[in-house]
């Protein structure tokens, strides 16, 4: 208790070194699931972001009172979530974010996502207008990759991918919503999915 020096740490080599990105008093963190190099901090003098991975932050705290965030969450509507010591929870919207970040959204485009809800498999179906290198992955509601469904190179067309709810270990995930992210160079496109299993439906 009292710790102020707790913090953010960062690393770029598989976790062999980790280095302080200056941002202290940290008791939640958060990484939106559409752009990964976001992360929010709720911190003890409140909500601080990075969208360089950690490299540099920013105050958010414009309505926020001068509060000690206990916790910090993104909800599957897009709006982001801080839970205060003593002063209540508060909440930000990213709709206005997500779309500042998505200028290119047409270049890359995930054109379906079937079935949605998903029952035990999802089929994804996708499409490049350049000859890019690819990356599909999902993510779950907190930011974490689930599983990396392709990282190749294509040409122009359209493509399909399979995701059978299964993360990177081959365990079946939890019912819950989930975000498959097409990302090429020219940009990012994002489609929210709704995973159940058949096992807890009769």
């Amino acid at each position: 208790m009292g710790d102020y020096f707790s913090g953010v740490f960062r690393s770029t080599d598989g976790g062999l070194l980790w280095v302080n990105t200056g941002c202290e008093g940290v008791n939640s963190i958060v990484i939106d699931p559409f752009f990964p190099d976001t992360l929010y901090a709720g911190t003890i003098r409140g909500v601080y972001t990075s969208t360089t991975g950690g490299v540099n932050w920013q105050s958010m705290n414009t309505g926020l009172p001068d509060s000690n965030v206990t916790c910090i969450g993104i909800s599957s509507d897009e709006f982001l979530y801080a839970g205060t010591h003593g002063t209540g929870m508060y909440r930000w919207s990213l709709n206005t974010s997500v779309k500042e970040h998505n200028p290119h959204q047409s270049q890359s485009t995930i054109l379906s996502v079937y079935p949605n809800p998903s029952p035990e498999c999802a089929l994804i179906t996708y499409s490049v207008t350049t000859d890019v290198t690819v990356q599909l992955a999902v993510y779950d509601a907190c930011g974490r990759q689930i599983q990396q469904l392709v990282h190749t190179r294509h040409v122009p067309g359209v493509y399909r991918a399979e995701w059978n709810g299964c993360g990177k270990n081959n365990n079946k995930v939890s019912t819950g919503i989930y975000f498959v992210r097409l990302e090429t160079p020219q940009g990012v496109s994002v489609s929210k999915l709704v995973y159940y299993s058949q096992q807890g439906f009769h």
